[in-house]
């Protein structure tokens, strides 16, 4: 193998040609928890990388969807040597006895020198906290916003290049904003009090012939 560490598989593409797909991830039962590895590389490689940030939480009360972890897709040549990857765990959902009631951000994703923004956590409605928290948190992609009394409130700012806003809520509604994804913006609240869709994860195909969803947002 030219990359030690992580799990493997050995993939046919639609074009015939055989692939490795190597993937690192947080262990289970530790996904709020961010994971490094030690990754060596054998000998010189060429790879396609996709790197996700973790989703962030959603918000407590009345609270908007989690923005969907950033993400980063392209080519690199790796020389022979020994690299640390560290894999965003997911954040935190808010609660009514956090002093932020808003969902956490999603960790970071980093490695070979590139950063895949956590996930913003989703805005929560809060009496305590004031209106500063009813927003979604900018993140690789912004979370939903939570459901608003009186203003207008604007979903999360996603990252440029990473992922998307989250969803806005309406005065006096009474549901929340979806968390934007690596594919699309976060869906705002809709008539009759509806909550808004998370957005979609964006498609990679590759290999060629195998096709997923990266960094989708929460509903909210």
């Amino acid at each position: 193998m030219p990359i030690s560490g992580g799990t493997y598989t050995y993939l046919t593409g639609s074009d015939g040609v055989r692939y490795v797909r190597q993937q690192f991830a947080v262990p289970y039962l530790s996904e709020t928890t961010d994971t490094t590895y030690t990754v060596t590389v054998n000998w010189p490689v060429d790879v396609t990388y996709v790197l996700v940030g973790g989703g962030g939480g959603g918000g407590d009360d009345l609270g908007g969807g989690g923005g969907g972890g950033g993400v980063l897709t392209g080519n690199i040549s790796l020389t022979a040597g020994t690299y640390s990857v560290t894999v965003g765990g997911g954040g935190l959902a808010g609660t009514t006895g956090n002093a932020i009631p808003r969902g956490g951000n999603g960790g970071n994703t980093v490695a070979f020198g590139m950063t895949a923004i956590g996930g913003g956590g989703g805005g929560a409605y809060s009496t305590t906290y004031g209106s500063g928290y009813y927003q979604g948190a900018t993140g690789g992609s912004g979370g939903g916003s939570a459901a608003s009394i009186s203003v207008v409130v604007a979903g999360g700012s996603g990252t440029a290049g990473q992922g998307n806003n989250g969803g806005a809520t309406i005065a006096g509604g009474e549901a929340a904003g979806g968390g934007g994804g690596a594919g699309g913006v976060g869906q705002p609240e809709g008539a009759g009090s509806v909550g808004g869709n998370g957005g979609a994860g964006l498609r990679i195909n590759y290999p060629p012939g195998y096709s997923n969803y990266y960094g989708p947002g929460g509903g909210g």
